[in-house]
């Protein structure tokens, strides 16, 4: 049948955007199609890294942005 590997770059950027697919395509593909499994390996690598730190940036802002829309833990005398 033949080697079916493409060495397309394309399949990193899909591991991008949806990681566990990238991880899922790596595991399937680790013998038959090397190149497009690492493409899709290291593309759900750095998907899963830069969509962490995003998540913990959003938290922090976000908490913080609520802590002092709503004045938590503020000294108000009444």
């Amino acid at each position: 049948m033949g080697n079916k590997d493409t060495a397309n770059p394309l399949w990193g950027l899909f591991g991008f955007f949806i990681p566990i697919a990238g991880l899922v395509l790596y595991l399937v593909w680790r013998f038959d199609r090397i190149k497009d499994g690492k493409y899709a390996l290291y593309g759900a690598i750095l998907g899963a890294i830069i969509q962490l730190g995003i998540s913990i940036l959003l938290r922090i802002f976000l908490f913080d942005f609520l802590l002092e829309f709503f004045g938590f833990f503020s000294m108000i005398a009444f």
